[in-house]
């Protein structure tokens, strides 16, 4: 069973490597562009997903210029069905925004 998930996985990278590999090099080269223009790397999840802008954000020997934008309320440790529910109203990436980045309060 391991070996068909192993297989599948790879299947599955080789994948996207086909299909988004232009995509993905664009995405790199402007955040390279804006990284050298002194510019800050900006990230974002809701739930899990929160987890990628921990990983990048104050590890030694890691990339400076990350602003991760951490909102409680929507990562799943305060509450699952909560977090669910505000990452699907149209106003809050508007708020998260304003506030995490610009530090302004709506």
């Amino acid at each position: 069973m391991i070996n068909q998930y192993m297989q599948k996985i790879d299947k599955l990278l080789k994948q996207v490597t086909q299909d988004e590999a232009e995509t993905m090099t664009k995405a790199a080269e402007n955040i390279a562009t804006a990284l050298q223009a002194g510019g800050v790397l900006h990230l974002f999840g809701s739930g899990h997903s929160h987890i990628l802008a921990e990983e990048l954000y104050y590890r030694a020997g890691g990339l400076v210029p990350v602003n991760p934008i951490l909102h409680e309320p929507l990562m799943l440790h305060q509450s699952a069905v909560k977090s669910s529910e505000l990452e699907r109203k149209r106003i809050m990436p508007k708020n998260l925004w304003l506030t995490k980045i610009f530090d302004l309060k709506t």
